[in-house]
């Protein structure tokens, strides 16, 4: 690290997962807070696979209905 730190893990606003190449992941929401939540590979998706159309898209900039 150009400041001589050492990475001891990840701090994230939400995680599905508990851990990246061996360090851990600590979130403010989990899997446990929203456990519908699903995450898919774009090229193995169920919902796309079965046609299910997207209602919005939520990033970084926000919420916007489709």
């Amino acid at each position: 690290m150009a400041y001589g730190g050492h990475i001891t893990g990840l701090s994230v606003i939400f995680s599905n997962i508990d851990e990246v190449d061996g360090y851990p992941v600590y979130g403010v929401f989990n899997k446990n807070d929203l456990p519908e939540f699903k995450l898919s590979d774009p090229n193995d998706c169920d919902d796309c696979h079965s046609g299910k159309k997207l209602d919005a898209v939520v990033n970084s900039y926000g919420y916007q209905e489709l």
